[in-house]
């Protein structure tokens, strides 16, 4: 039999609180995309959330063990799938082996160079009910994939 673990936050708190992050994490200054390979340095080794800009529109909502870490996979097709998905949809490109051709590659970092900005919000708890409230939230406007049980991919 499994026990019952009751938290000492009512529902209204914990959306109050997640509510509070998400304001902050859309309304901070943002770090614009860069191909500097100190680029994410501009980010906390934190676990936390993290929004992906479009040309001033909120695209992409992660969380993360590691930000800083995690600023540097989204500069790897491999790694990221958030880059696989701007390749794919805004380049019309087709992945092979999980990556794209060297030429688009090029033309996908020149892309996000042009038209992406960052922001970030440190959490060291609860980041992954964050980014699932907040997903939910703004579906409609967001790339991210949603699994079949309504999570992130």
């Amino acid at each position: 039999m499994t026990r019952k673990i009751v938290f000492p936050f009512v529902e209204k708190e914990i959306k109050a609180l997640v509510e509070t992050i998400e304001v902050d994490l859309l309304t901070k200054p943002r770090v614009k995309f860069t191909l500097d390979g100190k680029w994410n340095l501009s980010f906390p080794s934190e676990p936390g959330v993290y929004a992906i800009f479009e040309k001033g529109k909120f695209i992409y909502v992660g969380e993360t063990a590691d930000l800083r870490e995690r600023m540097k996979d989204v500069r790897r097709t491999y790694n990221h799938t958030f880059r696989k998905k701007l390749g794919t949809q805004r380049l019309k490109a087709k992945l092979e082996d999980n990556l794209f051709s060297p030429k688009v590659e090029i033309e996908l970092d020149n892309y996000m160079v042009k038209y992406l900005e960052f922001t970030c919000q440190a959490l060291s708890f609860g980041r992954k009910e964050v980014e699932a409230r907040i997903l939910a939230k703004h579906k409609e406007l967001l790339v991210n994939s949603v699994s079949k049980r309504g999570s992130k991919k």
